[in-house]
This record gives structure tokens, C-alpha cells and sequence, in this order.
């Protein structure tokens, strides 16, 4: 392993334990403050992304999605009365002037 193999694989993934990754750490001393100072930062990223969300999001995005689907629910049945009126509508038109002539 190169030593730009070695970097590219520190900064990637720190903690790794490949054979030949952890050869080429033993190998020099240099290394070693280099990757523990990759590896706290790696911690402190962990740390960093590791929140708790705030109580009650969960049922706020529930009640927010059943809102949405209520109200695309009800612009369907809206469409579909419009639709079915405009048939009777028609139909009976339809049939008036069937007849009358």
C-alpha cells in the first residue's frame, strides 16, 4: 500500500481494519497521530449527526399527511359529483330533446 492508498483510505474510513491497512499504520509512527486524529474527528461526527428528534414530530407529520390525504380525497369526490352531474345533466337533455323532435 502507497502512501496516497493509505491517506485516501484514513480519511475515508478511519477505523478500518483491513489487514494491509493496519500493516502499513504499524509500519511508520508517523501515521498514527494522523490517524487518531482523523479518528476523533470521525467520533465527533457521529456524535454530531446522532440527534434526538423533538417530541411529537412523528404525530405532527402523521396529522400532516392525513390532512393532505383528506383534502385530495375530497377534491376527488368533488370531481367525481361535478362529472356524474354533468351526465344526468346531459342525459336528461338528451332525452327531452329525443322527444321532442
Amino acid at each position: 500500500m502507497d502512501e496516497l492508498e493509505f491517506q485516501r483510505r484514513a480519511y475515508a474510513e478511519p477505523n478500518c481494519q483491513d489487514e494491509g491497512f493496519l500493516q502499513h499504520t504499524k509500519q511508520s509512527s508517523c501515521k498514527q497521530p494522523l490517524l487518531n486524529e482523523l479518528i476523533q474527528m470521525d467520533n465527533m461526527l457521529v456524535s454530531a449527526l446522532n440527534i434526538m428528534p423533538p417530541p411529537g414530530l412523528m404525530s405532527q407529520i402523521e396529522f400532516k399527511q392525513s390532512l393532505l390525504r383528506h383534502r385530495l380525497l375530497h377534491k376527488q369526490r368533488v370531481k367525481a359529483a361535478v362529472i356524474a352531474g354533468v351526465v344526468v345533466c346531459s342525459l336528461i337533455l338528451l332525452i327531452f330533446f329525443t322527444r321532442i323532435f
